[in-house]
This record gives structure tokens, C-alpha cells and sequence, in this order.
């Protein structure tokens, strides 16, 4: 048998592969990390991070990729619903900052493409909640370092605006009472991650218009729990000191098709028009899903996985 180097991105539950071979990228320390017992004869993989990035970066190394790639980009409908100071008696104590971070969800994808679930989160951390609700948790100069960063942003210079060693934290009251929800939608996957004209950083545009009735759903559903547990509400699709949308589920940007003209890859992962490359993460769901997308992104990993290594043997 040839052998072969293959590289595998893991942002996260994930495996995304290039045949190394053909790329430009020998010798550069982010490929260096290594996976062994692939049970392949022959078979060097090699660890890589941002999937997305990555490939947009190295597009012109890889001229026949589809059209698609940065396509199809969804928060998968995130947002942030709080209901603060619950004066319902099954309700008060919740003591957010104990147990896992969801144990337990409501159902609504029936009525409103949506559900909610239970938040937790660890204890200290509830001043996160100010930084949400645009509290002036950052002062003084940093305050406007954050404003000239979010312009360079803005104009295509940089990709990350806040970084966590920025925040100074003023002396505050627990939130640990507040009942956190954690809201996920059906939104309309129609964002855009491109490379910016000017100095080629990595950015995603997109709109809230498409997706309008999902988040005025959303809000209303913040409503109704924070009233049924006789609390002040809070609902958050754009918060933090920048005002930007905030998800902890991206998906899309290498949607999986039937066709090059519609995706990246098809539903092994294999890119098209790319021989020996493959993609096995979030970014190639090609919509939002409305629920937790861990488990639909590990079943993709594992059958694609299965598949190339079934290829290679």
C-alpha cells in the first residue's frame, strides 16, 4: 500500500482531512500534532484547527472547490433568555451553578421551530449575565481599546474584537437564583463566511431579516417562562459590550449537497473536485437544526470516518 499523510481538523467533535501531500503546508507547526492506531498500514494523520479558516485561506492551493464553500452559515437560532429574581415558590433556589448545564428542555419545535432548555453555569461565572445584558463591566481605557478593536473589525483588519483578559469585573450581587434558559432555533442557515477584501481576516456576514419570525418567537417564549415564574425577564439575541450575535453552535460555511453547485462535500465528507479531501465537522450541516447539534455532528464524524478508513484498508 501507498503511504499516505492525511491531516484531520478538530474544532470540536469533529474530523475534517486533507491529503497533505498536495498542499503547501509541510513543516508548519499547527499540522505537527499526530494521531496514531488508525489501523491503517502506511496511515500518518496529523491534527489540524479552523476548518473553515483553513480552507478559505488556502483556496487558491485548492482552485477547484465549489462556489459553496463559506455558504449556509447558521447560529443554529442561539440566544439567551434569563428570568431574574423568580418569585414563584417551585421556582426560587434554583442555584444555577450547580449540576451539569442542561438537564432537562421544552419542546416547541412543533409550534415554533424552537426549544428551550435549562442553563447552568459554573460558580463565578454569573457576572457573564452582566456582560450580556450590556452592564459596563469593561472601564476606562480598555473600554475604548474594545471600540478602536470592534472598528479594525469592522473594516476587515481583525476577528476578534474581546479577549477574555480584558474584563475587570466590579464587585457585584449573585445571580445564582436567576433561572437561565438556553434557546435554539430553526434559523435560516443564510450566512456568509468570507475572507474580508482588504487584509484577508476571516469574518461571517449575516442577516436576522430571514430569520425574523423564529426570533420574535424566541423572544416571546423568554416572556411567557419568565411570567409563568413571576420573574423580571431578559432575552438576548445581540449582546455584550459590542451588541454582536453570539452562537456556541456554527454550523455550515463546507454545507454537505448532492451537487458541487449546492456544497462542499457530499455526505461522506469527501470534497468535491478535491480527491483525498475531506471534511467531517459542523460546517458541513447544511441548516440549522433546532436542537443541541453534538450528537448529529459526532454520528456524521464517526460514518464519514468509517468510511475513509474502509477506503484506505
Amino acid at each position: 500500500m501507498r503511504r499516505m499523510t492525511i491531516a484531520v481538523i478538530v474544532p470540536a467533535v469533529a474530523a475534517c482531512a486533507f491529503a497533505a501531500p498536495a498542499m503547501a503546508h509541510q513543516g508548519d507547526p499547527r499540522f505537527d500534532s499526530v494521531l496514531t492506531g488508525t489501523g491503517v498500514p502506511g496511515l500518518k494523520v496529523q491534527v489540524l484547527n479552523y476548518g473553515d479558516r483553513l480552507l478559505l485561506q488556502n483556496r487558491k492551493a485548492l482552485p477547484r472547490l465549489s462556489s459553496a464553500l463559506g455558504t449556509r452559515f447558521s447560529g443554529n437560532g442561539d440566544a439567551l433568555a434569563v428570568a431574574f429574581d423568580p418569585g414563584a415558590p417551585d421556582v426560587q433556589g434554583a442555584r444555577n451553578g450547580y449540576g451539569p448545564v442542561m438537564t432537562s428542555r421544552l419542546d416547541y419545535i412543533a409550534e415554533r421551530g424552537l426549544m428551550a432548555a435549562d442553563g447552568g453555569l459554573p460558580l463565578g461565572f454569573d457576572a457573564l449575565l452582566d456582560v450580556a445584558r450590556d452592564v459596563d463591566v469593561i472601564r476606562g481605557w480598555r473600554r475604548w481599546l474594545l471600540r478602536l478593536r470592534n472598528w479594525l473589525v469592522n473594516l476587515g483588519w481583525g476577528d476578534r474584537s474581546l479577549k477574555p483578559r480584558e474584563l475587570r469585573l466590579r464587585q457585584r450581587r449573585s445571580e445564582q437564583d436567576a433561572l437561565i434558559y438556553l434557546l435554539i432555533g430553526r434559523d435560516a442557515a443564510d450566512g456568509r463566511m468570507q475572507l474580508s477584501p482588504l487584509f484577508r481576516k476571516f469574518e461571517i456576514r449575516w442577516s436576522k431579516a430571514a430569520s425574523a419570525q423564529l426570533f420574535a418567537d424566541l423572544e416571546k417564549t423568554a416572556r411567557e417562562l419568565a411570567e409563568a415564574a413571576d420573574a423580571t425577564p431578559f432575552y438576548a439575541l445581540e449582546g455584550g459590550p459590542l451588541s454582536t450575535f453570539t452562537t456556541v453552535h456554527p454550523l455550515g460555511g463546507c454545507p454537505m449537497a448532492d451537487d458541487p453547485a449546492d456544497g462542499v462535500v457530499d455526505d461522506l465528507g469527501r470534497v468535491y473536485g478535491q480527491p483525498g479531501l475531506y471534511v467531517l465537522d459542523g460546517s458541513i450541516v447544511p441548516t440549522s437544526l433546532g436542537v443541541n447539534p453534538s450528537k448529529t455532528i459526532a454520528a456524521l464524524a464517526e460514518r464519514g470516518a468509517a468510511a475513509l478508513v474502509e477506503e484506505l484498508a
